[in-house]
């Protein structure tokens, strides 16, 4: 009994499908006339299951499909489907065109009896005869409640009215009148089975507006409907990490003990923790895990000796703060209490580390009322929305394996830059991912935010004026309770310069492996010496730079992190005059160039490219200065107003180079020197002849340094220039005017859609290329146009694009998106790139997300549409750019340019002065932005986009099939 299937091999009961709880809400999708106005495409998404009946397809499709006809009934494709289709029992053998109905893929036969409707409430067990009363809705229900639906939506269950159907097919009088006596009959089956579902927490609701089970059913439209089924999803802002980076944010094996503390600090908070011990100490004997951060080697000693030691230094993040959850998952304690150095202990901690029991994780308020943002001095709140509840992540009890940590962890490796501090990263991880915590009780947890002391348990002295009250304290109650530490740290310049020029590195973990790279571009055209700036190097890069050159610290005082290093290690410089390079700067010529601007004045260039999300944060208007590479003057009284901003505002700005800009910005606009774009310039703004330094910012940049190494090791290119450089695949053109078009495997669906609008219309000729087309498919192709071969590129589909416009044979060109409908004669498009010009459509419904991630004046043009010349130097700049700056992980900015659309809006303001002529909408039209209308050109854009030609093509004559 219940559901079979035929392996091939014979008939095989299915026990999988059957659950307690389905996990997600189920759409039960009917053919009622109301359908027609639901916009299908919009069904099909996470936190939800769709189940169709009988005819709701192919409006719906599903991800069940229940019908316990004859296949006459139903459109014959759906058992060509690949998502589980539900049949009657008896009817394995029954044929479809031919071909038996159990050779179709996931079509399973139900065994199904006459049975008072109620029990399908009951009937849950793995071995079932499921109700039908020879009625599929009856049938299609009862398998989602088998299958564990508990918040069931029903949608197209209009069970009468006007119209007989969605699809406008009509009924006889005869069968309409048994239709509406079966209706009227389902709806008093619902009416008596409303109760006792909700008793069994089972809620049924109506998403079909004047529908008569309305009156019993709570009514919810149908958009308010799937936004409260998509919340209950994922979060799907959440970081995609690599491999290797998610190992590090799970959880290491058993612990080997029940409960325990653990505290983590660096070299910075290390002066607190003989006090933070000592008082532990007089009120709890549990066992203590101090986390290194970057501790002194002293105190690694002095904490040895009294409890276990956790390492996280291998975490590939700038700031100790963000260390925390990874020391957390390495704690050797099933019932972990987290506390930071600067935590009074005034009492038993266990009844904290009980608290956390019942959730799993327990947690402390952060400040008074939901949001804090008003009330935070240290400006750690930027990212969270104003309602965001605000969490203490000073004192945090959890116990091993729950998950939330793990996220934490993944949004701290991924997104560190991001946040101002660990508890914007907490609060807004306990917020995406719903997790339930239990609130710690003001006695036992409080912090200074919060109010005044009020004689907790743990009182934690948060912010920087906390840690100046606690040392007030110390110094007026010395204790040499802990090794000897420095605290204190004059700002000036080392020493007298004993070298006129030289050049400043930073080498700091998780970047060690860029430093050969840097030599070997450094060194093919300079000869000057070098000091490397020891920000957190492993001992094996600190040999092969002492074979290279000399090692200075950093120099910065305790608590300094990070870039936020960098006026300090300056003012340790042995030169008179300083180029400073980041590890991500290119060197392709003599660094005497760079060093010759401005006198013995600051020299410094522009960050062009600093993206709108991040200069919404700063309270100045700009300009933004890049702090990758700059040329100082040994005595510039500038680098020591820096390193003093530095100590009095890192914790308010992301980097050091905000703090730079703010304090060049309250300056005359004479007491810098800009060093122009044509010597240095950064990875987003293009390739130039003559440029002595290129900076290769970001994750997206170190990631095109780590592609080009290893062809420049193999002796395949000499540079990053030559590694990314693509340029025209014909000399000259070949050909008058035509169109270009690009396909691959997954595109291929399109091609004869695409074909038949084209050649309606048009017979200009068509180059197609192939970016991944199955044989058949070039085959097909070639048979209609020319044919290009696939450009070679290991990358994404859509960052081959401007590789495909470069195989243009045409002295003028159209390229079109797989994607798009072309409704009438295409010619008067090339008036747009006449003169020189290039035709392009602005795209208007970029994502906010997106946008915000580029510089301002970067206007993003769709790129669907593009009329455009052989030649044309934007061209081979697009596609180079796009080659070096694409994003490994496509539509994260974070790691690159999210698409080809991103580089071609940088492009275009560096190579495209005016020369953009704007496509209006009457003649190309965009969907998400524009919707249908009259169009010469119109673009799906899309998954809806792609939905629509699906429809659009179900609703016509069969297309022929490319290959």
């Amino acid at each position: 009994m219940a559901l079979w299937y035929d392996c091939g091999n014979g008939w095989v009961k299915s026990r999988g499908l059957a659950r307690c709880n389905l996990g997600v809400d189920a759409y039960l999708c009917c053919p009622g006339p109301s359908l027609a106005e639901v916009d299908t495409s919009a069904l099909k998404g996470p936190g939800r299951m769709v189940f169709a009946v009988t005819t709701a397809y192919p409006a719906v499709r599903p991800d069940v499909w229940v019908g316990t006809d004859v296949p006459e009934c139903y459109d014959r494709r759906v058992w060509a489907e690949p998502f589980i289709k539900v049949a009657r029992g008896n009817y394995g053998g029954r044929r479809c065109q031919g071909r038996p109905l159990r050779e179709f893929p996931n079509v399973f036969f139900a065994d199904i009896e006459n049975a008072p409707f109620c029990e399908i409430l009951d009937r849950r067990a793995h071995d079932v005869r499921f109700v039908w009363n020879r009625n599929t809705f009856t049938t299609a229900l009862h398998l989602v409640l088998w299958m564990g639906g508990r918040r069931i939506f029903l949608v197209g269950c209009d069970f009468g009215g006007k119209r007989d159907y969605h699809d406008d097919r009509e009924l006889s009088e005869d069968q309409r009148a048994a239709n509406q006596h079966l209706m009227a009959n389902l709806v008093n089956d619902l009416r008596g089975l409303t109760p006792a579902a909700k008793e069994r927490g089972i809620g049924i609701i109506s998403c079909t507006p004047d529908s008569p089970i309305n009156e019993f059913l709570p009514f919810v439209p149908l958009v308010k409907a799937l936004v409260l089924s998509e919340s209950q999803a994922p979060d799907r802002q959440a970081p995609i990490l690599h491999a290797t980076d998610a190992e590090r944010c799970q959880w290491r094996g058993d612990p080997p003990e029940e409960r325990g503390v653990l505290v983590g600090f660096d070299a910075a908070c290390e002066w607190l923790v003989p006090w933070w011990f000592d008082n532990f100490h007089k009120h709890n004997t549990l066992p203590v895990a101090f986390a290194d951060f970057g501790m002194s080697e002293a105190m690694r000693g002095w904490c040895g000796d009294r409890g276990r030691m956790v390492d996280v230094t291998d975490v590939p993040v700038a700031r100790a703060c963000f260390r925390k959850p990874f020391a957390i998952l390495r704690a050797p304690f099933k019932e972990v209490l987290s506390l930071e150095p600067d935590c009074e202990v005034r009492g038993s901690v266990r009844p904290l580390l009980e608290s956390c029991r019942g959730s799993g994780v327990a947690l402390a308020p952060a400040a008074k009322g939901r949001s804090v943002a008003a009330e935070a001095t240290d400006g750690w709140f930027a990212m969270c929305t104003p309602d965001t509840t605000m969490w203490d992540a000073g004192i945090i009890a959890v116990n091993h394996g729950h998950s939330f940590v793990t996220d934490w962890a993944a949004e701290a490796l991924a997104r560190e830059q991001e946040y101002k501090g660990d508890n914007e990263a907490l609060a807004r991880v306990i917020a995406q991912g719903g997790y339930e915590v239990s609130r710690m009780p003001p006695s036992l947890a409080f912090n200074r935010y919060r109010g005044p002391d009020n004689g907790s348990a743990v009182f934690h002295w948060t912010g920087t004026r906390g840690k100046v009250i606690l040392k007030e304290r110390l110094d007026a109650e010395p204790t040499d309770a802990g090794p000897t530490l420095a605290t204190t740290h004059p700002v000036q310049w080392a020493s007298q310069p004993s070298e006129d020029l030289g050049v400043m590195v930073p080498v700091c973990r998780g970047q060690e492996d860029l430093v050969p790279w840097w030599w070997h571009a450094y060194a093919r055209r300079n000869q000057w010496p070098v000091v490397f700036a020891d920000f957190g190097m492993d001992s094996e890069t600190r040999r092969w730079c002492e074979a290279r050159g000399r090692i200075t610290p950093h120099g910065a005082p305790n608590g300094i992190d990070g870039w936020f290093r960098k006026p300090f290690a300056l003012l340790q410089s042995p030169f008179r005059r300083t180029v400073w390079c980041d590890l991500d700067c290119e060197v392709r010529e003599n660094v005497a160039r760079v060093a010759s601007v401005g006198g013995n004045r600051l020299a410094i260039g522009r960050d062009w490219s600093y993206p709108v999300r991040l200069r919404e944060r700063l309270s100045f208007g700009g300009p933004y200065w890049c702090g990758g590479c700059l040329v100082v003057t040994q005595g510039d009284p500038l680098v020591l107003e820096w390193a003093e901003a530095v100590l009095e505002k890192h914790k308010a700005f992301r980097g050091d180079q905000e703090i730079l800009s703010a304090l060049l910005g309250e300056k005359p606009s004479d007491a810098v020197a800009e060093i122009p774009l044509e010597i240095l310039r950064s990875r987003q703004e293009g390739e130039a002849d003559g440029v002595v330094i290129v900076h290769w910012s970001g994750p997206g940049g170190k990631g095109a340094i780590r592609r080009a190494w290893s062809a420049i090791q193999a002796g395949v290119c000499r540079d990053m220039r030559s590694a990314f450089h693509r340029d025209w695949t014909h000399v000259k053109p070949i050909s008058d005017r035509g169109v270009v078009a690009g396909f691959d495997e997954g595109q291929e669906w399109l091609l004869d859609w695409w074909w038949s609008n084209y050649s309606t219309h048009n017979d200009l000729p068509v180059l197609f290329v192939d970016l991944g087309m199955s044989a058949a498919a070039r085959e097909w192709c070639a048979e209609r146009g020319l044919l290009a071969k696939a450009p070679a590129a290991d990358c994404y589909g859509w960052f081959k694009k401007p590789l495909a416009l470069l195989e243009s044979p045409f002295r003028q060109a159209i390229w079109l998106d797989a994607d798009c409908e072309v409704r009438g004669g295409l010619t008067q498009l090339f008036e747009f790139c006449a003169d020189d010009g290039i035709g392009m459509t602005v795209d208007r419904g970029t994502p906010r997300s997106f946008r915000d991630a580029m510089p301002p004046e970067a206007l993003i043009y769709n790129s669907g549409v593009i009329a455009f010349n052989h030649g044309d130097p934007v061209i081979p700049q697009w596609a180079s750019m796009t080659m070096a700056l694409r994003s490994d992980r496509p539509g994260d900015a974070r790691y690159g340019q999210p698409g080809d659309q991103e580089t071609l809006a940088l492009t275009l303001c560096r190579y495209v002065q005016g020369r953009v002529c704007d496509i209006p909408m009457d003649l190309v039209r965009l969907r998400l932005s524009d919707g249908d209308g009259p169009a010469l050109v119109m673009h799906w854009t899309g998954p809806d986009g792609k939905q629509r030609i699906r429809d659009a093509m179900d609703r016509s004559p069969v297309y022929e099939a490319a290959g």
